[in-house]
């Protein structure tokens, strides 16, 4: 979890960005709330010490800070709180938002007596390996319809990242390039591929991209009952203005509306677009892993926390006063595609230098 507040001072720069590094997980390690006193730094170099409670749930910790009344008067007042639902902690091979939808889609498969499934994305689609490792837990084969480039699409598509996954797990990788995808789509493409393997005798259950429709939908319906539940453990009646998310396919968002609407949040939630990053978004995401260790992907989290933080020192007047939850949904295995973008952003090594003087004697160090 990390806590950011915007507070504004009598310094020359109003609007100041707190960044609390405060990292618990799995939330199994809190088994319902701790309290403590944390010292708050300011990146102008003001310090803060106030209380927090943390407050776990089953797939994340809500953070609750108070000031105390010594130390309000340095601040005039609080200009927004951003917390972070890290989602990305559901697993390792099964992590991010698509678990979520999964959970529902799967079990409609299993349900309906399928035997295999189908889904279809990009090639380091974050969906694709979630579907295909959860599909590996109930025994079902998995077929993946992965788009890449022309040049590319006749050849071996490699083990980097998400494929990596996929590929150990035994799914069955169909590659198309993005022209034939955009002329053809992806519910043609599916319906191909399931033609094909019921022909074959199977019975393939198939699975839209980034698994949303309205099965998908109910993982983040439910995901809202889940933060009510959190927030009702506690006693400080926190309550989030808005919620913010990466939108790709949608489902996302759209479970995060109807929860909210449909329960006690109403928030509001805002889906910022995904696409192909830009050099400052790089810059971001290590800037970010750097300061906290949380690790952002570089298509969906990473650039809309990117969006989300510059519209926030750009307009402050429009989230002045809000509580706002960002939902990190998952992609850290996209991010091993763009080694050779991050490369010039991470140098600091160095060959350790090991003075002459310093004894040295064959057999020594054991090498484990």
């Amino acid at each position: 979890m990390i806590v950011m507040l915007s507070v504004s001072n009598s310094s020359p720069k109003p609007h100041t960005l707190l960044l609390l590094g405060l990292l618990i997980s799995p939330p199994s390690l809190l088994t319902s709330s701790l309290s403590a006193t944390f010292q708050l730094q300011f990146t102008n170099g003001t310090s803060l010490i106030c209380p927090i409670t943390l407050r776990s749930g089953s797939r994340g910790i809500l953070v609750e800070f108070r000031m105390t009344s010594g130390t309000c008067g340095v601040f005039e007042r609080i200009c927004y709180v951003l917390l972070l639902q890290r989602d990305d902690l559901s697993g390792m091979q099964l992590s991010g938002n698509k678990v979520r939808k999964l959970e529902f889609l799967m079990a409609d498969a299993v349900a309906q007596g399928a035997d295999c499934i189908i889904t279809i994305g990009g090639i380091q689609s974050n969906h694709c390996r979630a579907a295909a490792v959860a599909a590996k837990y109930l025994n079902l084969d998995c077929y993946l319809i992965l788009r890449t480039s022309k040049v590319l699409v006749d050849q071996d598509p490699g083990l980097t990242g998400n494929l990596l996954v996929e590929r150990l797990v035994g799914a069955h990788i169909e590659l198309i390039s993005k022209e034939e995808y955009s002329k053809i789509g992806s519910v043609t493409l599916t319906n191909i591929l399931k033609e094909k393997l019921l022909k074959e005798g199977r019975r393939p259950y198939v699975i839209p991209v980034g698994g949303s429709n309205s099965i998908g939908t109910w993982g983040y319906i439910e995901a809202i009952k889940e933060i009510e539940q959190q927030l009702q453990t506690g006693t400080g009646g926190v309550k989030f203005d808005d919620i913010v998310v990466a939108c790709g396919s949608g489902g996302t968002i759209a479970g995060l509306s109807l929860g909210s609407w449909l329960g006690t949040l109403k928030a509001k939630s805002k889906g910022l677009g995904y696409a192909i990053n830009t050099s400052e978004e790089l810059n971001f995401v290590k800037d970010i892993a750097a300061a906290t260790g949380v690790v952002l992907d570089p298509v969906y989290s990473g650039k809309a926390a990117y969006g989300m933080l510059n519209d926030m020192a750009q307009n402050p007047k429009k989230w002045e006063g809000r509580k706002v939850l960002f939902v990190h949904t998952g992609g850290l295995l996209g991010l091993f595609d763009k080694v050779d973008q991050m490369a010039p952003r991470v140098k600091n090594w160095s060959r350790m230098d090991v003075h002459e003087s310093v004894p040295r004697k064959d057999g020594t160090g054991k090498m484990f």
